[in-house]
């Protein structure tokens, strides 16, 4: 199928209910008088609470600091699930869930996928961030097993907007709220579509959901859905063969055969746009994305394509570019600092390339690919990237410096899966 020339967009208007955590902060002023100094290292949310000046996503027992708390989850061949601070060098472990096979994060959680026998374990990792009109307030605790999420088959689980979403196999989406996980509750909403192999993203107080024919396996379009189940308009939202998805800046993303689908809100506006692949085609070699990665806040995506290189989403401007490389990659992520795109080829080689050109700025070669029975890990922050190399091991690379190690990281086992959480 050929793809439109232009991107298409379709709007609607929607009353969408927001949730307890953006009101909150929509009704946190940003007038200068009402913004509290930076915070100190030294000071802790009790002791905030104690002057009678709690912070703003203050929870009970937690510490504020002057900077972001970042967390490194591991997950061993065992299924063994440690936290590493890489500013203290402190693991902590958080106990063995057997059959993890993949690990995503959130803000703050994270969520462990058995499909076998069809549970979906929550960590705290006890790092995160809670932006507040012009500034943000960084907060740790002590990281944690939370419980567990039960169904057929566990599929994409995607964050957003202080919830987390999980669609099963059997098409159940269920999803959860980040403020009762900081509770230690696991209190989830679940209702039903159409079975298939898809996706549901939190959104705007409902929910994006994947659309597909009975016996389908993968969607065509995405819905809009209330939290009981109800769909709400929705038009323009077709994505055939529906593959990938990632939350942006800008909105959220969904892969499509032919190109994505972006949809974004705006004053209660919900759109539905779609980016379609350059108007000469896939070059020979290269594949659609089937999977986004990026920093997070980043209006900028990146996912391996085929064994022709990798392709970058500048979802503001709604264009793709492909990033040609000699070496077919085994996963992709973009810097979000409109000017690279960094890849881990599959001899385990570690690239950085340049977005306006697809040039090659620097490679480097780590301990040999991940090994056996490992995920591609690659997290990407403002700052440093994090890699797992051939024998398990946290490397932080420093990709503004010419992708310098800059150390490795111990987290008391051989890391298999890797989430970086925090910011």
């Amino acid at each position: 199928m050929s793809p439109p020339t232009a991107p298409f967009t379709a709007t609607v208007r929607l009353a969408c209910t927001v949730s307890a955590a953006v009101l909150l902060l929509a009704g946190c002023g940003s007038d200068p008088a009402d913004v509290s100094p930076a915070p100190d290292s030294s000071r802790t949310a009790a002791a905030g609470s104690a002057e009678g000046t709690e912070p703003h996503g203050y929870v009970p027992g937690a510490e504020e600091a002057a900077e972001p708390q970042v967390r490194l989850t591991a997950v061993g061949p065992g299924g063994e699930v440690t936290v590493t601070d890489p500013v203290s060098g402190t693991v902590s472990p958080v106990g063995t869930f057997p059959g993890t096979s993949a690990a995503t994060g959130t803000d703050r959680f994270v969520f462990l996928s058995n499909p076998q026998e069809g549970t979906v374990r929550i960590v705290d990792s006890g790092g995160w961030t809670v932006p507040h009109g012009d500034h943000k307030h960084y907060y740790s605790a002590d990281p944690g097993d939370v419980g567990s999420l039960t169904g057929d088959r566990p599929g994409a689980i995607a964050g957003n907007n202080g919830q987390t979403a999980v669609f099963f196999g059997d098409g159940t989406v269920t999803a959860v709220d980040h403020d009762d996980l900081a509770e230690g509750t696991v209190d989830p909403v679940s209702f039903k579509v159409t079975a298939h192999r898809g996706a549901a993203v939190p959104f705007e107080g409902s929910y994006l959901v994947s659309q597909a024919e009975p016996g389908a396996e993968l969607a065509s379009a995405v819905g809009l859905y209330s939290p009981d189940g109800r769909e709400l308009p929705l038009p323009g939202a077709g994505c055939p063969e529906l593959e990938g998805h990632a939350v942006t800046r800008t909105g959220v993303v969904f892969g499509c055969a032919d190109g994505a689908l972006l949809v974004t809100a705006e004053a209660g506006r919900i759109t539905a746009t779609h980016l379609p692949y350059p108007a000469a085609g896939l070059p020979a070699g290269a594949d659609r994305a089937r999977a986004f990665d990026a920093r997070s806040g980043s209006d900028e995506l990146a996912a391996v394509a085929g064994t022709a290189g990798a392709w970058h989403l500048d979802t503001a401007a709604g264009t793709w570019r492909l990033l040609a490389t000699e070496e077919p990659l085994a996963a992709a992520a973009a810097a979000g600092d409109g000017a690279r795109v960094l890849a881990l080829g599959v001899s385990g080689s570690l690239l950085s390339l340049t977005v306006a050109d697809g040039a090659l700025e620097a490679s480097a070669p780590l301990a040999g690919p991940p090994a056996a029975g490992s995920a591609p890990a690659l997290e990407i922050d403002p700052e440093r990237a994090y890699v797992l190399n051939e024998a398990g091991a946290v490397l932080e690379i420093d990709y503004a410096d010419g992708l310098r190690t800059a150390r490795e990281l111990g987290t008391g086992l051989s890391a298999r899966l890797l989430v970086e959480t925090g910011r």
